[in-house]
């Protein structure tokens, strides 16, 4: 199951430097990327027929989501977070997602996998929550709830 990647803010932040309206905006902006590799800076976004790769700076570059979670809520850029870690901040109105009309490719594309030990029966219950793991995960709102019974 891939992990969809969102880019957001938080409104004070955007309020002192300023919402972008494309992806060329952000090289003016501060950045919270993954900076595992050398290109973890090269912003790569989609849309339609059009592909536009921009290169962001920051002085906060971490391999952990939740610390970059914990960057953007303390104002110190636009980062880009697995949307499973930024969903309730975005709910909560804490942050806001950016540039929803772009599709961002992150350099990191992340996949999640469930690993389960091997056995000739899968219980029936495991089953319905794997499937209901893989058609929620990336959902728009974060997961509410628990899985079906």
């Amino acid at each position: 199951m891939k992990v969809r990647q969102v880019l957001c803010a938080t409104p004070t932040y955007l309020a002192e430097r300023g919402t972008p309206l494309g992806p060329e905006d952000l090289a003016a902006h501060d950045c919270l990327y993954l900076g595992e590799r050398t290109l973890d800076n090269q912003w790569k976004f989609r849309r339609g027929g059009k592909t536009k790769v921009v290169t962001v700076r920051g002085r906060y570059v971490t391999n952990h989501s939740e610390m970059r979670l914990e960057g953007v809520l303390n104002h110190l850029g636009i980062g880009c977070l697995p949307h499973f870690v930024a969903a309730e901040a975005i709910e909560k109105g804490r942050i806001v997602p950016l540039l929803p009309e772009w599709e961002f490719e992150a350099a990191y594309k992340g996949t999640a996998y469930l690993l389960y030990p091997p056995n000739r029966y899968l219980a029936p219950k495991f089953r319905v929550f794997i499937d209901w793991l893989a058609t929620h995960a990336n959902e728009a709102a974060p997961l509410r709830g628990s899985p079906p019974r």
